[in-house]
C-alpha cells in the first residue's frame, strides 16, 4: 500500500513564490508535490514506476529521457505532452531554482556591476589583464593582450564558443561547497587554455618569464584572487535544458521517497547537478548572496 511520503514544514501556495533547494527534503518536496496535487500523486506514480520495473535501468537515474518518458508512460501521455504541461506549470507559478556559481575573482563587486557573463572576447581580455596586474611585464602591452585575445578564440582547439558558452551553476550547494571543488582552488578549467597562449606569446616574443609551468603560474593568478560562491534564485523560464533540470528535482524527490520509506539507506548521492544557461548574462537581481571563501 502507498502511503505517500511525509513532507513536513512549509506548503507554498500556488499562487506564492516557490523556490526550489535540490538539496533540502523538505523544500523537493513541498513544490513538487504543489505542481502536481491537481494533476497526478508523484508518490503512487513512482511506486507504480518501481513495481514496473523501470527505476531498476540505470538509465533512469543518470539520464533525463528514459526518467521523463517512464513518467509520460505511468500518466498515459506522450513524452511531449508531459514535457510542455510540466514546464507550463512551472512557469506559471514562477517556479526558481536555486543555483551556485563557482568561480575567483578580485572582488565581488564584479558580479554586482555586471551580473555572472558568459565566456566572451571580454571575459578572455580581463583574464589577460589580470595576467599582467599579477606578473606586471612591461612588454605586455594592451596590443599584446588584444593578439593574445584574438589568438585564443580563433583557435581550432577552443570549442566553447559554440558548444559550451556557460555561465555555469551547480543545484546542489553541498556539491558547490566541497573542499575539493576545482573552481575555488584553481579558478575555471578554461583558464588552462589562456595560459597556454599566454605562455606562447611570450616565448615567440621573447619576454623574460620567471618560469613557463602552467600550473605554476595558474596557482599564482588563483592565490592572487577571491574563491566566491555566488548563490542565485535562477527563474525556471530562463533555463534552456529543461529536461535535464527537472530530471534533477524529480531524482532529488525519488532519492527522498526511497529514504522515507527506508531510513537506514542514505539517500543517494549523485553528482552533475548542474544548469548551464547557454550563453545568458544572469543579472544581479536574480543573486540571493556572494559567499566568499
Amino acid at each position: 500500500m502507498n502511503k505517500g511520503i511525509n513532507c513536513k514544514g512549509k506548503s507554498y501556495a500556488r499562487s506564492g513564490a516557490m523556490i526550489i533547494e535540490i538539496d533540502d527534503e523538505k523544500s523537493v518536496c513541498s513544490i513538487v508535490r504543489n505542481l502536481t496535487v491537481d494533476w497526478f500523486s508523484i508518490e503512487y506514480m513512482y511506486f507504480q514506476m518501481k513495481g514496473n520495473g523501470k527505476t531498476n535501468s540505470g538509465c533512469f537515474w543518470t539520464s533525463s529521457a528514459p526518467m521523463l518518458d517512464a513518467i509520460a508512460d505511468c500518466l498515459s501521455m506522450k513524452p511531449d505532452s508531459f514535457r510542455e504541461r510540466w514546464n507550463h506549470r512551472c512557469s506559471e507559478v514562477g517556479l526558481k531554482v536555486m543555483g551556485y556559481h563557482c568561480t575567483r575573482h578580485r572582488n565581488r563587486d564584479f558580479f554586482l556591476q555586471r551580473g555572472i557573463l558568459p565566456l566572451s572576447d571580454d571575459i578572455i581580455s580581463a583574464f589577460f589583464l589580470e595576467i599582467n596586474t599579477v606578473l606586471p611585464l612591461p612588454s605586455l602591452t594592451s596590443t599584446a593582450i588584444m593578439e593574445m585575445t584574438r589568438s585564443v578564440v580563433r583557435d581550432d582547439k577552443w570549442k566553447h564558443r559554440l558548444n559550451n558558452p556557460g555561465p555555469y551553476f551547480l543545484m546542489s550547494y553541498k556539491e558547490a561547497k566541497i573542499s575539493y571543488n576545482d573552481y575555488h582552488q584553481n579558478g575555471p578549467e578554461i583558464w588552462w587554455l589562456f595560459i597556454d597562449h599566454f605562455l606562447k606569446y611570450c616565448s615567440e616574443n621573447e619576454i623574460r618569464m620567471p618560469f613557463s609551468d602552467r600550473a605554476a603560474l595558474r596557482d599564482i593568478i588563483s592565490k592572487a584572487l577571491t574563491p566566491f560562491i555566488i548563490h542565485c534564485r535562477i527563474p525556471y523560464s530562463m533555463i534552456p535544458a529543461k529536461d535535464w533540470c527537472t530530471f534533477n528535482i524529480l531524482r532529488a524527490l525519488f532519492t527522498f521517497i526511497d529514504h522515507e520509506y527506508d531510513p537506514d539507506d542514505d539517500p543517494k548521492e549523485i553528482s552533475n547537478k548542474a544548469i548551464d544557461l547557454n550563453g545568458q548574462t544572469l543579472e544581479p537581481k536574480y543573486f540571493n548572496r556572494i559567499e566568499a571563501l
